[in-house]
């Protein structure tokens, strides 16, 4: 009976379609392909680091964690739209493990035509964490 316990989890994680992937930069991501298929999102810079990518390949849903200096935080967010919804911004600054005062942290929309995401970016410590699909209590995103 353990032995069947036993298989049954090995297959289970062996047909596992969630993907953990890291990488040292930008560039080992980009190298490998992550970035030609849309993992790593346009908007993180090329002088992104520390990047560590979970994605689900059946839902699409998907966290990045990153780190990115804090000169291109400004470019990076521009133009998107800074999270009102505080119950939602608290959600992702603790999926994303901050224990931290939230009060550096900004949390931004990321509109997208098939489903919007979220931003969070700690300036101090140029940590950022994405995560799509979030879902919003009100879309943020303008309709278009």
């Amino acid at each position: 009976m353990r032995a069947i316990a036993i298989l049954a989890t090995i297959a289970i994680v062996a047909c596992s379609e969630v993907r953990d992937e890291r990488y040292a930069d930008y560039e080992a991501a980009r190298l490998t392909g992550a970035v030609e298929k849309g993992w790593i999102p346009a908007f993180v810079p090329q002088d992104a680091y520390a990047l560590r990518d979970i994605h689900d390949l059946d839902s699409n849903a998907q966290t990045l964690t990153f780190r990115v200096p804090p000169s291109q935080i400004p470019a990076m967010v521009q133009g998107m739209i800074v999270a009102e919804d505080a119950a939602t911004a608290a959600r992702i600054v603790r999926a994303a493990g901050w224990t931290e005062s939230p009060a550096p942290v900004r949390v931004y929309a990321v509109c997208a035509q098939e489903r919007s995401g979220a931003l969070a970016v700690n300036p101090r410590t140029s940590a950022a964490f994405y995560q799509e699909p979030v879902a919003w209590p009100s879309d943020p995103c303008p309709a278009g």
